[in-house]
């Protein structure tokens, strides 16, 4: 099985294969706006994965109409991997989005408030949902991640 590892330090995540090779690494960041309540970031250390074969997809439009999972939607065109519940909040996960829509303070794409998820590129998600169908995703380890 593949994983996701995601710093917090260098803002990046990385997808490893199952054979330990690094596919891919791409810019990531755990930007928690002020409705992330209960959760102001994913805690450091191993969590497993909800959806491990395919992102978890979504229907309907954002309160602008724009589609939720879209480029410039809330999850990006490939939906979002969840993670198990942390600290009893369900639906936190990595996801892409907010491609050109800026949030309060000017930030756009992965740099792009969540509710507590870790926002990351198009381009990254598409190339994590094309492996997830042939090596299927087992969890992320969270490190250097702290408090934005």
């Amino acid at each position: 099985m593949s994983e996701l590892v995601f710093d917090g330090a260098t803002h990046q995540v990385s997808l490893i294969d199952r054979n330990s090779n690094t596919v891919g690494n791409w810019q990531a960041n755990n930007v928690v706006d002020r409705r992330g309540q209960f959760l102001r970031f994913v805690p450091n250390g191993t969590h497993i994965l909800v959806d491990r074969s395919m992102p978890h997809r979504h229907a309907g439009n954002d309160g602008h109409g724009i589609p939720l999972d879209s480029s410039r939607g809330s999850y990006g065109s490939h939906g979002i991997v969840r993670l198990a519940p942390i600290h009893g909040h369900n639906g936190i996960g990595v996801h892409s989005g907010r491609a050109g829509v800026p949030d309060g303070w000017g930030r756009m794409g992965p740099d792009h408030a969540t509710q507590g998820c870790i926002r990351t590129t198009d381009e990254a998600m598409g190339v994590i949902a094309q492996t997830m169908r042939t090596d299927a995703l087992r969890s992320i380890t969270v490190r250097n991640n702290h408090e934005q």
